[in-house]
C-alpha cells in the first residue's frame, strides 16, 4: 500500500509540474497575444486539473493514517502547487492589463480625442 500512495503521489506531483510549465507557456502566449495558444493551454490545464482531482480522491481512499512517510513529497506537491497558483493569478493580471489597453484602443478608435476649438465636423445632409 505504501508503493501506491507513493506512486499516486508521484503522479500528481507530475500533474502539477506539468500545470506549472503550462502556465508558462501561457504567461509567453498572452504576451505575444497568442489568444489561440491561450485557449489551446487553457483547455490543456482543465484536463490536468481534472486529473489532479482524480489522484486526489485515490489519495483519500489509500492515504494511512500515518504522514510522516510521506512529508517530503506532500511538501514538494505544495510548494509546485503554490507555484503554479502564482502563475495563474500573474496570468490573470495580465489578460486583464491586455484587455484595458485592448478596451482604450477601442475606445479611442470609436470616441477619438477633439480639440474643442477645432470646427466641428463637417455634417453633409442626404437629400433625396
Amino acid at each position: 500500500m505504501e508503493t501506491e500512495i507513493s506512486k499516486i503521489l508521484a503522479e500528481k506531483q507530475g500533474l502539477l509540474q506539468r500545470l506549472v510549465k503550462l502556465g508558462q507557456q501561457q504567461g509567453q502566449a498572452i504576451k505575444t497575444n497568442n489568444y489561440d495558444s491561450i485557449l489551446s493551454i487553457i483547455g490543456e490545464k482543465q484536463s490536468i486539473i481534472e486529473q489532479v482531482n482524480l489522484r486526489d480522491l485515490e489519495i483519500k481512499e489509500t492515504l494511512p493514517g500515518e504522514m510522516e512517510p510521506y512529508k517530503d513529497l506532500l511538501r514538494q506537491i505544495q510548494e509546485t502547487m503554490s507555484q503554479a497558483i502564482q502563475l495563474e493569478e500573474d496570468n490573470v493580471r495580465m489578460l486583464e492589463q491586455h484587455k484595458n489597453m485592448v478596451y482604450a484602443a477601442l475606445k479611442e478608435i470609436y470616441y477619438p480625442k477633439r480639440d474643442k476649438y477645432a470646427d466641428p465636423p463637417e455634417i453633409k445632409a442626404s437629400v433625396k
